[in-house]
């Protein structure tokens, strides 16, 4: 069983007994690798709250990975080093 009281879930049924996690309601639950409080893309964080390519959200703020060799948020050039 779950309630309603469960931060970070959204519960429905009788009981209520069905329950799944609310992306984008800051609290990283279960399944979710990060949650940024919103749906935009290439900040991270996706609107399914998974960290996104190039990103490290692991501290709860998600930040660009320097040497990766990828191009990601703010970053202006990353050449793998």
């Amino acid at each position: 069983d779950c309630t309603s009281a469960m931060t970070g879930y959204t519960c429905t049924g009788l009981t209520p007994d069905i329950c799944s996690e609310t992306c984008g309601d800051s609290t990283v639950t279960f399944t979710e690798q990060c949650d940024d409080t919103n749906s935009s893309p290439n900040d991270g964080c996706s609107s399914t709250c998974q960290e996104e390519l190039g990103w490290d959200c692991s501290t709860g703020t998600c930040v660009e990975i320097c040497g990766d060799g990828l191009i990601v948020g703010g970053e202006n050039c990353d050449d793998g080093n």
